[in-house]
């Protein structure tokens, strides 16, 4: 319910979120916001009732790590899994390009009102535009393509969804092609292996993550390892969107959590 509409919730289930208890209450709801939970409300001109009797009020619950690009089936990830044989990429593409809406909605249905879409083509921003009504789809947060040391081979296309980055100009050049778009946040995908080891990164990401941080945007940053997960945090990292799983976590990963006053979202599964 938007601004200058007025929705009365009559006898619902209410969580308290601070108490952790439950309650029977109504819930007033003005210009799309709570205005009072209260036992009994009398209802206001032009308002309209629900009667919530026997149903709950949960607060809207996000989630975190999403990627539109990504439709959960089998040709949706190439680079792991090669079936292109059966499906060429580009159709995989087209489809969640067209079903976006669907998909967005589902999320809606779950209860699920904000999701964080955490690295994707910069068709993304198209469809941040396209389903932007809070009412029929979630909050949407989002940013361009992850900035990554190596483009997997599948995601050599025109608008692709990971971009490869060697050097602090390539990094600061990519990410300044996301400013125009206003971005939510930017994305770097962070790696440590034979082929392009975490130091040789570190230059830039710290310059990637300055440039992002300069012109106002947060930074999120996978990195999975213990050594990249703290060298994205000694470059200035906002978020790690995955938990580290090659090692135990040290007092010295904590402390550069708590300088930088960092997110961890764990990511549980895929």
């Amino acid at each position: 319910y938007g601004q200058g509409e007025q929705l009365l919730i009559e006898q619902i289930q209410v969580v308290d979120v601070q108490s952790g208890k439950t309650k029977t209450a109504s819930v007033l709801i003005k210009n799309g916001k709570i205005s009072a939970i209260k036992k009994k409300i009398t209802a206001p001109d032009n308002c309209k009732i629900i009667d919530g009797s026997g149903k709950w009020l949960i607060p809207g619950l996000v989630d975190a790590h999403i990627h539109l690009f990504q439709s959960g089936g089998v040709y949706t990830r190439p680079d792991a899994l090669d079936l292109t044989a059966n499906k060429p990429y580009l159709e995989e593409v087209a489809w969640v390009r067209k079903a976006a809406g669907s998909l967005l909605k589902r999320y809606l249905r779950c209860g699920i009102t904000t999701v964080m879409d955490l690295g994707g083509p910069m068709t993304n921003f198209d469809i941040r535009k396209e389903y932007s009504d809070n009412r029929a789809y979630p909050n949407l947060l989002l940013t361009g393509p992850l900035l990554s040391p190596y483009q997997p081979d599948a995601f050599d296309l025109i608008d692709a969804p990971i971009v490869a980055v060697h050097n602090t100009a390539e990094g600061v050049s990519e990410a300044r092609k996301q400013f125009p778009l206003k971005p939510d946040f930017m994305k770097i995908w962070y790696l440590d292996a034979k082929a392009f080891p975490a130091d040789s990164s570190f230059a830039w990401v710290k310059s990637t993550i300055e440039e992002s941080h300069a012109k106002g945007y947060k930074v999120a940053v996978h990195a999975t390892q213990l050594k990249t997960a703290k060298l994205a945090l000694k470059a200035g990292a906002n978020f790690l969107v995955h938990s580290v799983d090659d090692e135990i976590i040290d007092e010295e990963f904590i402390k550069l959590m708590l300088e930088n006053k960092a997110t961890y979202i764990p990511t549980l599964l895929v």
